[in-house]
């Protein structure tokens, strides 16, 4: 087998027990996918389903990511960040709080008796881009001339066009010079460069608000490289990744036919 899978957030979830009798050589998820559940995380009904899909993703062998978003994105083009001190925090203590608690009350009560309220609301903050990105979109829109032919063109140069905005962006940030960050660009994460500049496009050329979680499903892209699939059971996020790159994202019954699962 020469294709890893990566589970986001929704897979994660809906394979429950079986995480722990896939073989995991190829198999990976994220700390994003973690963050989106612990997120998740509202009441009792939800509690009870967030934390049995951590515990069996914890008593897996499933190799997950540690690098959060934006710096995966920084280490695409060559940068170095120190990780926010939030991000530890939420591996080594928020998660085994949550395996470990009965129900949601207690799970409240130890992450307040652990002074934990203030980072746990950090990672909330951080899984709310969707919400932040659609009103940028909401009011910037603008009619994009030609946009069907323009998506059925070269994807290099689409994905080249993207490296160049996301490269302007980390400029305005961090004062490097843009013509640098495009050379240091290593192209591991275009499969996230060209999705996610089609569906700002996209919507920007229909009008349309993005939906809640899109920009929070878009970063599981930033995971993906060369010789790897997407499982997700989410239909239209399927449609949005294949529609760019056919065959790229799969559901949860091919990938166990995939894999040979029984």
């Amino acid at each position: 087998m020469n294709v890893k899978y990566y589970l986001d957030t929704n897979e994660v979830q809906s394979l429950g027990l079986k995480l722990e009798s896939i073989s995991s050589e190829w198999i990976f998820t994220s700390i994003w996918a973690q963050i989106e559940l612990v997120s998740a995380i509202k009441d009792d009904d939800s509690f009870r389903r967030k934390k049995a899909a951590l515990k069996h993703l914890s008593d897996s062998r499933i190799y997950v990511d540690q690098a959060i978003p934006s710096i995966k994105r920084l280490q695409a083009f060559g940068m170095v960040e120190p990780e926010p001190y939030d991000f530890s925090v939420f591996r080594e203590r928020i998660i085994p709080i949550v395996i470990n608690s009965i129900d949601y009350d207690e799970y409240l009560k130890r992450i307040h008796d652990s002074g934990l309220e203030k980072s746990l609301k950090s990672i909330r903050d951080v899984d709310n881009l969707s919400s932040i990105s659609g009103k940028y979109i909401a009011n910037n829109t603008y009619e994009i001339i030609d946009f069907e032919n323009k998506w059925k063109g070269n994807k290099s140069g689409l994905i080249q066009d993207a490296v160049d905005y996301h490269a302007g962006k980390l400029e305005e940030r961090y004062g490097l010079p843009k013509w640098y960050l495009i050379e240091d660009y290593d192209h591991s994460i275009d499969y996230f460069m060209l999705i996610h500049y089609y569906y700002v496009e996209q919507k920007k050329h229909a009008h349309e608000k993005p939906a809640r979680n899109d920009f929070n499903d878009i970063c599981h892209l930033l995971y993906l490289k060369d010789g790897c699939k997407l499982v997700t059971d989410d239909g239209k996020f399927q449609e949005y990744v294949n529609k760019m790159a056919d065959g790229l994202s799969i559901g949860t019954e091919q990938f166990l036919n995939e894999i040979n699962y029984k």
